[in-house]
C-alpha cells in the first residue's frame, strides 16, 4: 500500500516523514498491524529508503532521524519525543519504556552502519543502480556525470557546425560526405521557408535569453538557433524517442535520406490541406444546417462565436478562431442565441434543440481540426530540422563517448533500459540491497521517465505488503524546467496503486504567523478561482494551530503606478524598477526602527541580475 499525503507549506511534512520511517524502523507489519520489532534483528534501516530532492534535504533528513531518535531513546536530557504517544499507539498500546528501549537499539544499529543509512536524492539512488549496471549498457564503471547539459548542447552544435565547414577533408563519395550535403540542404531549405514566413533567419547566432525554449516554438519573427532546437534533446519525450528518429534516418542508403525527408514533408501538406478542407465543409454544414431554420448567413452576430464560422466557410481555416473560443461555443458561457441578430417580428429567435446539439458536434469538429492544424503546420515548418537533430545528437554522443561521461538527463532514460526488462529481485541482488518501503518526498518534483523508474520497485514493495509514503503539494512544483510533472501526484499513483489518502494534516500551518496565513489563504483562493487552478488548489486554505503567538504577523501590499511619464511596456518596466528600488532603503530602515535585526530581512527578486541590482541600492 501507499499512503499518499497532500501536504501544503509549513504543515508537517518533514515531521511525517521522519515518523513514518522510524515506524517502519522500529515495527514490524504483520496481519496488517504493526508490533515492536524482534530485538535481534539489525539490519532493519538496510531495507528502508527515504528519497528527498536535494542533498542539502537528505543531510538534514539524516540528522532529523538520528536526533528524534536520540530523544526517544532517553538519551537527551530534559526533552520528550512528541512522537512516543503515536508510535506506542500505533505499535499495539506498547509502553514507553518498550519503544524508548527499540529507539537505543534501533540508533546503535544506525550508527554503527552508517554507510547503509539509506536517505538519498533519486539522482543518486538511480546513479548507485546505474553504476552497477555499467558493464550491461557498454559503459565504464567510473564514468563522469555531466552536470551542465547546456554545454553538451553546445559542444555538439559546434562539432556538428565545424564538421560542415570542412567538406573539403572528406573523401567525395562517402557516407559522411553524404551526411553533409543532407543537412546543408536542410539548413538551406530551413532558411528559405524561415525567409518567406518573415521571420529572422540566422540560426548561427547565440540565444538572446538564457530563458529561451526548450523546443522550437518560436513566434512570428523571434529568433531561433540551433542551440534552442538542440535542447529538446533534453526533454524525456523526445529522449525516449530519438534512438526512433535516428533508427528512421538512417534507414536505408544515405543518398535516399534527403527524399525520405522531403516525402515527409509532402505529406504533412497534404495532411494539412484535408484537414483544412475537413474544417471549411464542418463550418458550411453549420451555416446550411442554421439557414434551415431560418437563420441566413447575413443574420450572423459579428459579436457571436459564429462569425469565425462564417470566415472558415469562406475558406479561411487559419482564421484567428481558438480552441478555446470554441470550447466556449460548446458551454454554457456562450448561448445560442447570441449568434444572431434579432430578425423581424415572425421570424425565429434562437434554434431548436436539435439543431443546437448538431452544431454542437460540428464545432467539436473543427476544434479537433484546429488542434490538429497547429501540430501538422508546426511540424511541416520544422521537418528539415528533423535530420539535423539526428545529426546533433550524433555528435553529442561522440562527446559522451570520447570523453567517458554521461549527461544526467541521461540517467532516466538508460536506467529504463535496466529496470524495465529485469525483474527487481535481480536488480536489487546486483546492487547488493534489498528495499523493502520507499518513503519519497517532494513528489510533485518527481517526472514522468523517474516515475516509470521507481514504479517496478514500489510495485515490488506493496506485492510484498510492505509499505510506502509519498508525500507532496501540487502547488510548490518548482522544477518543471527538470521535466517535473505535478499530475503523477494528482492522480497517477492511484491508476497503479492502492492508496491511503492522508489529508489529515493539510489544512494546519505551523510555521506561518496568523496575518500571513490569513492573507495566503485570502489572495490564493481567490487568484485560484479567477485562473480555473481550483484543483490543484484546493488545500490551499489553511488553519491555525491551538497555540499562542509572540508576533501575529503583518502583510502590505503596495500598488506602483509606473504607467505614468512611461509611453511604453520597457519604459514602464524601468520606471517600475525604479520606483522600487528607491523606496526600498527606506522600508528597510523603518523595518529595523521597529526593533527588527537586519538579519530578520529577506529581500526577493525574479533574477539574479535584479538582486544585484539591490544589493547596490541598499549599499
Amino acid at each position: 500500500m501507499i499512503n499518499v499525503i497532500k501536504a501544503s507549506a509549513g504543515s508537517g511534512k518533514t515531521y511525517q516523514l521522519t515518523y513514518e520511517y522510524i515506524k517502519l524502523l522500529l515495527g514490524v507489519k504483520r496481519k496488517g498491524h504493526y508490533e515492536l520489532a524482534h530485538e535481534n534483528d539489525h539490519e532493519r534501516h538496510r531495507h528502508i529508503l527515504a528519497v528527498t530532492f536535494t542533498n542539502k534535504a537528505t543531510g538534514e533528513m539524516k540528522e532529523r532521524i538520528v536526533k528524534e531518535l536520540s530523544i526517544l531513546s532517553g538519551k537527551v536530557e530534559g526533552k520528550s519525543s512528541p512522537y512516543m504517544k503515536d508510535l506506542c499507539r500505533d505499535f499495539g498500546n506498547v509502553s514507553p519504556e518498550e519503544v524508548e528501549k527499540a529507539a537505543y537499539k534501533a540508533l546503535v544499529d544506525l550508527l554503527f552502519d552508517y554507510t547503509n543509512f539509506n536517505v538519498s536524492t533519486i539522482d543518486s539512488f538511480f546513479q548507485m543502480i546505474l553504476r552497477t549496471f555499467a558493464k550491461d549498457l557498454k559503459m565504464s564503471y567510473d564514468y563522469d556525470i555531466e552536470l551542465d547539459d547546456d554545454y553538451a548542447i553546445k559542444v555538439g552544435v559546434n562539432d556538428f557546425l565545424s564538421n560542415l565547414a570542412h567538406e573539403r577533408g572528406v573523401a567525395p563519395n562517402s557516407a559522411e560526405s553524404k551526411r553533409i550535403r543532407n543537412a546543408k540542404l536542410w539548413i538551406r531549405e530551413f532558411v528559405k521557408d524561415e525567409v518567406l514566413n518573415g521571420n529572422k533567419w540566422n540560426i548561427f547566432m547565440e540565444s538572446e535569453s538564457k530563458e529561451s525554449s526548450k523546443s522550437p516554438n518560436k513566434t512570428s519573427n523571434q529568433a531561433f538557433t540551433f542551440n534552442d532546437f538542440a535542447k529538446s534533446l533534453m526533454t524525456e519525450e523526445l529522449r525516449q524517442r530519438i534512438d526512433d528518429i535516428i533508427a528512421y534516418l538512417n534507414d536505408g542508403d544515405t543518398e535516399h535520406l534527403s527524399n525520405r525527408i522531403n516525402d515527409f514533408k509532402k505529406s504533412l501538406y497534404t495532411l494539412i490541406e484535408n484537414v483544412k478542407n475537413d474544417a471549411v465543409k464542418a463550418s458550411s454544414n453549420i451555416i446550411a444546417v442554421c439557414a434551415e431554420e431560418g437563420f441566413e448567413e447575413d443574420r450572423i452576430n459579428s459579436r457571436g462565436g459564429l462569425i469565425w464560422i462564417k470566415k472558415i466557410t469562406h475558406d479561411n481555416p487559419d482564421c484567428g478562431l481558438g480552441t478555446k473560443k470554441l470550447a466556449d461555443m460548446l458551454s454554457t458561457k456562450e448561448k445560442s442565441g447570441s449568434w444572431f441578430k434579432k430578425g423581424k417580428a415572425k421570424e425565429a429567435t434562437v434554434l431548436s434543440d436539435a439543431t443546437i446539439s448538431h452544431v454542437c458536434q460540428l464545432i467539436g469538429l473543427i476544434a479537433e481540426c484546429k488542434r490538429k492544424l497547429s501540430i501538422y503546420k508546426e511540424l511541416h515548418r520544422n521537418v528539415y530540422m528533423l535530420g539535423l537533430l539526428g545529426e546533433i545528437s550524433r555528435y553529442m554522443s561522440k562527446f559522451r563517448k570520447e570523453n567517458d561521461l554521461i549527461l544526467l538527463a541521461d540517467t532516466n532514460e538508460l536506467l529504463r533500459r535496466i529496470i524495465n526488462n529485469e525483474d527487481t529481485p535481480f536488480v536489487y541482488e546486483r546492487v547488493g540491497i534489498w528495499l523493502s518501503s520507499f518513503l519519497i518526498d517532494e513528489f510533485q518534483d518527481t517526472s514522468r521517465a523517474q516515475w516509470e523508474n521507481m514504479k517496478p520497485l514500489l510495485f515490488n514493495s506493496c506485492a510484498e505488503g510492505s509499505d510506502n509514503l509519498i508525500i507532496g503539494d501540487e502547488k510548490q512544483c518548482i522544477y518543471r524546467f527538470r521535466n517535473a510533472d505535478p499530475s503523477l501526484l494528482r492522480s497517477e499513483v492511484g491508476k497503479y496503486f492502492t492508496v491511503k489518502q492522508n489529508d489529515s494534516g493539510k489544512c494546519i500551518n505551523w510555521r506561518s504567523a496568523p496575518n500571513v496565513v490569513q492573507f495566503n489563504n485570502e489572495f490564493f483562493f481567490s487568484l485560484a478561482s479567477m485562473l480555473g487552478a481550483k484543483e490543484e488548489y484546493s488545500n490551499v486554505v489553511q488553519e491555525l494551530p491551538n497555540k499562542e503567538y509572540d508576533n501575529a504577523g503583518y502583510v502590505e501590499v503596495k500598488s506602483i503606478d509606473s504607467k505614468k511619464d512611461s509611453s511604453n511596456d520597457e519604459n514602464r518596466e524601468e520606471k517600475f524598477k525604479e520606483i522600487v528600488l528607491k523606496r526600498l532603503p527606506g522600508l528597510i530602515k523603518d523595518i529595523l526602527s521597529r526593533g527588527y535585526k537586519y538579519s530578520d530581512i529577506a529581500v526577493l527578486t525574479m533574477s539574479n541580475k535584479e538582486g544585484a541590482e539591490v544589493i547596490k541600492q541598499i549599499l
